[in-house]
This record gives C-alpha cells, structure tokens and sequence, in this order.
C-alpha cells in the first residue's frame, strides 16, 4: 500500500505535528527493511486536546480516569537507592525516573513513503544502523525547538536544541525520499548520499534545499487566477501541476465548487477563478482540525481526501475510512504496510520498549522484505501493462486514426505544427517529437478515461504488442525474484536452526531465533556491582573508562578507590540517596573489587591492600614538570588504607529493577543479592575456558561472562543454589 505524501499532505503535518515541539529526542533505531524510528519523550504536563486527536489510541484510554485515578502515564516514581524486597531480593536503584511523569512517542519515517507519529513499538536489529547511532550521538536529550515545512515543497524539517546553534533534521519526501542531518548549514551526514545537478547531498557539503516549487501559501489569490489565466492544462492538471496542490486536493476543490475536472481554465470568468483561489486559500489556511479519509482506489492505489464522509466519491473498493487525523490515516497505512514482523505488541517493561532480533535473522529477513516489494512491484507492471495493450485493442479504431493522423501531419507541417493543432483535438494529450511518443486518452471497458502512451511510429497492433513485451519481462523477472524469495526463506530456516542449536548449548531459552528483552542500565558499560548496603559501584575497564568514571561519578559524597598495585581500575563508589557517609562493609567490598580487577588476580596472590580517598583529595594536575598518563590520577594528601583484603569474587544471578543481571563481586555482595552464585579465587583454568563453563551454567555466552571475570586464570572453589556437576570441569578438588 505504497503512498507518497504530496505538499499540501506536508502541510498539514507540519500543523499537527507543533504539538511534539519541547519533546526530548531519546534515542534513534532503523527497521531491518530500511525505515526511521525516533524515540521522543515528552512531560505529561504538556499534553493537551490536539495530541489527544492525533494519537487517540495512545491517550484516550490511559488518561480517562478521575482525579485521583493514577494511570500507567501519570504517576512519578522515585525510590531511594538501597531498598531491597524482602523476598526477591530485588535491587531498587536510586534517582532513575519510571515513565510516570513521561510519555513516550515514536515518529516513524520511511523514505519515500510516510512519516507519522504512533504509540507503538517495533522490533529492531540488535545492532544499530550507523545512521541511527550518529542522531543518538547529535541529537541526545536535545528538545525540539521547530517543525517546518520548506516552501509548500515535500521537505519537513526538525530543529533541535538552542535556537542560537540548532541541530536541524530534514526529511525529504519525494521519490526514493532522504533524512538528512544538518549542523550550521553543513551536511553532517545524510541517510543516502546523492548527487543532482543543482545541489549535492554528501557529508560535509553545504546543504540546499531542493528548487523552489510554486508556493500557493505566498501568493495572494489574483496571482493564483493568473496562474490559471497562462497555463495550457486543463482545470484539474492547472491546479494539480501548476499550483502545485497534488491531484487528490484539486480533485476535492473542482468537485468542491462544482465544476468539469476537464474543462479549459479559459472556459472561466476571472470571478470563478477568483472564488477557485479563494477556496484555495481556504483549505491550505486553515487552522481547523480536518477529518481526513483514506480512500482505496483501484487495487492498491490509494488517495487521501478531506472530503466529508458522504461526499467522497463511491468507486471505492472497501468505502471511506474517516481518521481523526491526518497523521493517524498515515499510522493506519504504514502499520498496513509494515507487517506484523516489524511491529512488536509486547510490554514496553524494558528501557527499549522492543525485543531485540539477532542480526544474522535480521540480514535475511531484510533481504526477504525487499524480495517481497520486489515481487509486488513486477505484479502491478505485469497487469497494468497486460490492462495498457487490453485498452489499445479495445480502442483499435480510434487509435489508429489518430496514429495516422499524427503521422500525415508530421510528414506535412512537422512537428511543431502538429503540437499546436493537436490542441483543438481533446482526445490528444502531448506529443514529445524528441521520443516521437503521444499521450492519448481513451475510454475503458467500464466507461473510465485512462491517459495511454504510444509510439507513433508504430501501428496499433505493435504498440499493443509493445505492452505484452513489456508485462512478459516483467513476468521473467517476477520467476526469478520468486526463485530468491523462496532461497532466502530456506536461509532464513537454515539460520533458525542454527541459532537454536546454539541456545541449547549455552542452555539459553530459544524464542524463535529472538532475544530476551533486557533492561540495561547506565554502569554496565564500565566494571560494576552492587554492594551488601546497595550503592553502585563502578571501575573503569580501560584508561579511557577510568577517566570517564571519575569525571562523571566521583561527585561531593562518592568515594574513589584505587588498589596498591599497578593496573588497577579506577573505582567510585556512589552514596545512595538516603546516607551522609558510606558504610565500612561498603568500603571493604569495593577495595576487593578494585584489587580482583588489578594484577594481583593474574599474579595469584591471596590477599591485597587497597585504599579510599575523598573526592576533593583527586585531581588530573600533576607537579610542574611531571606527566600523567591517560587514566591516572594524583590523590594528595591521607590516604585511608584497607589491608589484608582477600582476592574471593562470586558470580551470579540478581534482580535490578525487575531486570535480571549476571553479577561478578565480593562474595558477600553477591551472598545479599542473590540466591544462586559460584566462588571464584585466582587460579590455574584458563579464563576463556572458565567463561566458557560458567557460561554454560548461566546460560550466557561465554563473551558476555568474559567481560564480567577479573583478568587471568581462576578456579571455582564453592557455590550456593547451584548444581555443583555442572562445574566439574572448573571445580577446585
């Protein structure tokens, strides 16, 4: 159901989407088959009755209840860090807002095709398109500031941040379509790389707009009577062509004012056309909420008419569909388009509200996606072709009449001669004498008029011939597309299969070749664990993570902690809401973390000491005349030892905001937080044998265990919740 928006479809979005400016951009995803997904935020507070009516399935049922009705929308929570149920032992994280204040909106782009916001969620490939990440990266926790659209042209643009250095995100809407993001005036980059001769669109060049279309919007409405006063169309294609409106919307005017689609613009008063403008104006002025129809037209074609219900004409295969909106006509018509494939139902419990699809799963189903356009494409050339030379037969007569017509006045007065006669012929369009080509109307079986090319340097029969060929390619193509389609959903089993077998070995539950959906948090990008009193504690995992981590997190009641050993992490430990000071236990733990992650593991030392300093006592300037490294900081002044701090860490399984994580810690942390966990001590298994295993039990892969383990070799010596024959291959005898 492919439809391409026209401007005054623009326009219209342009209106209804102001109600998103001051939302938060979150975050960026791209579908498997190639379409934009923004992840916007917006404070309840803000909502009012316009975005009621351009997403009602969204708002309406949440946001119903009486005063006191607290809605999944409408409640704020923040609990203090530290909190632990009493029976699941689930972690409560401090400070981290839920959605109860927030709202989240997804606008979906597909390039070429439509633009809509909706409420729901899609599944999106494990891996970020690059695309996707540079807006992450550009466009993070920036506002909306403006929404536009450029000169009644197919170009939306999306301003982000501060009006005196805004970040601009433009969609262009027209043939294979393009999103493009701009910083002061630049391409940053854009989603497809492209050149024209009257601008380029590449990384780095300066970004133009496309030439200027006619604006109806600017001109006043004797310069659209004008407008009708010189062309050399008739009424429908004037408007539709000439003043740029879209043959959907000049169809609604012309029925509108009661007038012949097909009549000469001559045939009119200047008064009609006056009152022709005057509507004109009317329509795209309006600032009045429109109820839109969706109208089916001949198979898969489709309009999009403004119309009231009863007006809209009645060749409709399945009747008018009447939206609220604008927008959610379009959501009705992508959701159509999309597929169940993309579109995730499921709770939006997780951070990415989606399930996750693993890449290799991800490649073939694209590939099947475009297959399957590809088919349906070769299905409506092959009938419409087929239908062509089927017309030309029908018309046989009058066709060949005009043929020879045509070629008797070349012949005589050439072909200039000929285009100014064919204007008193109504039957003939447009002849082009470069291509020798005509634009013919002709009458269908069912009475319809239906505009036809032909070669006049052919008969009838071999232009009739002419489209066989051409439905007859189209069908060699098709066998061999469906040839594809049928290869790549065996690749698609074949990869199933695969990823199966490779769930059961790491004994990971399977569904269907999809991932579970998880929850991730901020510190699990660096070394982390939750200790007994339940403050987060964070190292960095290389010198660039150490510079991040102290920056960041080492605030007025966090505490740094470094291990007396070369190679250690730097380690912060954060203060929950609720305490003035962090507890020794707290300390002890985070001092055996920082050491397990030293050297000290891989020398297979027993026991290290380690020590705390205040936030105040760490800096990046060193001594005049002194270097310091990347990742290395200078504590002046008393250092807090903690000796004697034995080198024992567990791994297991724990609860963190509903979410379960794998942990690697102190044992005593682990002892808090979790019923089931192994020991781990400095030992003789290699460490991607010891990954391998206790990925195994976990059901984790073993990359995953790898980035949790502290460096070198280690040996299982206990265990709590967990069958001990499954660790006989890492088990200390």
């Amino acid at each position: 159901m492919a439809y391409s928006p026209t401007s005054a479809n623009i326009a219209v979005l342009e209106k209804e989407f102001q109600m998103i400016i001051g939302s938060y951009f979150q975050k960026a995803f791209m579908l498997e088959t190639g379409e934009i997904v923004l992840r916007l935020q917006m404070r309840r507070d803000e909502i009012d009755e316009e975005m009621y009516r351009i997403l009602p399935d969204t708002f309406r049922v949440k946001m119903t209840g009486g005063e006191n009705d607290v809605s999944e929308i409408s409640k704020c929570e923040t609990d203090k860090a530290g909190d632990l149920d009493e029976v699941g032992k689930e972690i409560v994280l401090g400070g981290i807002m839920k959605r109860g204040n927030y709202i989240r909106i997804n606008m979906y782009f597909d390039p070429g095709g439509l633009l809509f916001l909706t409420d729901r969620s899609f599944n999106f490939p494990m891996i970020p398109h690059s695309f996707a990440m540079l807006l992450r990266k550009y466009l993070r926790n920036r506002r909306i500031r403006r929404v536009y659209q450029h000169q009644f042209d197919r170009v939306l643009v999306f301003e982000f941040g501060h009006e005196d250095a805004p970040i601009s995100l433009v969609f262009e809407m027209f043939k294979e379509g393009n999103a493009i993001l701009v910083k002061d005036g630049k391409i940053v980059q854009p989603l497809f790389s492209r050149s024209f001769s009257a601008r380029t669109i590449r990384a780095r060049h300066e970004y133009v707009f496309p030439p200027e279309r006619f604006n109806p919007l600017d001109k006043m409405e004797s310069e659209l009577a004008e407008v009708m006063d010189l062309t050399e169309y008739d009424l429908v294609r004037c408007l539709a062509m000439d003043l740029n409106l879209g043959g959907a919307l000049a169809e609604e005017i012309i029925n509108y004012m009661a007038l012949d689609k097909n009549m000469e613009p001559s045939e009119l008063s200047f008064d009609d056309k006056l009152r022709i403008a005057r509507r004109i104006r009317e329509v795209l002025d309006s600032s009045e909420p429109i109820d839109w129809i969706a109208v089916m037209r001949k198979g898969n074609s489709i309009k999009i008419s403004c119309l009231p219900v009863g007006s809209a004409p009645s060749n409709d295969e399945h009747g008018p569909r009447e939206f609220e909106s604008l927008n959610r006509a379009f959501e009705s018509l992508g959701m159509e388009e999309l597929g169940a494939d993309s579109i995730n139902d499921g709770d939006e419990g997780t951070e990415e509200g989606v399930e996750r699809i693993d890449p290799r799963i991800s490649k073939v189903k694209r590939k099947i996606r475009q297959q399957e356009r590809g088919i349906e494409k070769f299905k409506m050339t092959i009938r419409k072709n087929t239908e062509t030379a089927d017309l030309i037969y029908l018309n046989y007569k009058r066709i060949e009449s005009i043929l020879d017509a045509l070629r008797t006045g070349k012949e005589k007065f050439g072909w200039q001669e000929v285009r100014k006669k064919i204007e008193d012929i109504p039957d003939i369009l447009s002849v082009d004498p470069a291509t020798s080509m005509a634009v013919i109307r002709l009458i269908t079986g069912g009475g319809e008029e239906e505009n036809v090319m032909v070669d006049v340097k052919r008969d009838v029969n071999e232009n009739a011939s002419m489209y066989f060929e051409r439905s007859k390619k189209a069908k060699m193509k098709m066998k061999g597309a469906q040839v594809a389609l049928e290869t790549s959903k065996k690749e698609l089993e074949r990869v199933g299969k695969k990823l199966e077998k490779e769930s059961k070995v790491r004994k990971e539950p399977v569904k269907g070749a999809v991932r579970e959906k998880e929850k991730l948090f901020w510190f699990e990008a660096y070394r982390w664990f939750i200790s007994s009193d339940g403050n987060i504690v964070v190292g960095g995992k290389d010198a660039k993570g150490n510079e991040k981590v102290v920056k960041k997190y080492l605030n007025t009641n966090a505490v740094y902690i470094h291990s007396d050993i070369h190679g250690s992490p730097s380690v912060v430990v954060r203060s929950r809401e609720d305490e003035v000071t962090i507890s020794e236990r707290t300390m002890e733990e985070s001092g055996i973390f920082s050491t397990s992650h030293s050297r000290a593991w891989q020398m297979k030392v027993g026991s290290g000491t380690a020590f705390w300093a205040k936030p105040d006592q760490v800096s990046k300037t060193p001594q005049s005349g002194e270097f310091l490294p990347k990742g290395a900081f200078i504590v002046r002044g008393k250092r807090n030892w903690m000796a004697k701090l034995k080198l024992e860490m567990a791994v297991g399984k724990v609860v963190i905001e509903g979410a379960d994580k794998l942990m690697c810690g102190p044992v005593s942390a682990l002892d808090t937080h979790s019923k089931s966990y192994v020991i781990i001590v400095p030992g003789d298994v290699e460490k991607n044998k010891l990954a391998r295993e206790l990925g195994r039990v976990f059901g984790v892969t073993s990359e995953k265990m790898l980035s949790l383990l502290p460096p070198g070799g280690g040996r299982v010596v206990g265990s709590k919740g967990i069958d001990e024959s499954l660790l006989e291959g890492v088990l200390d005898g």
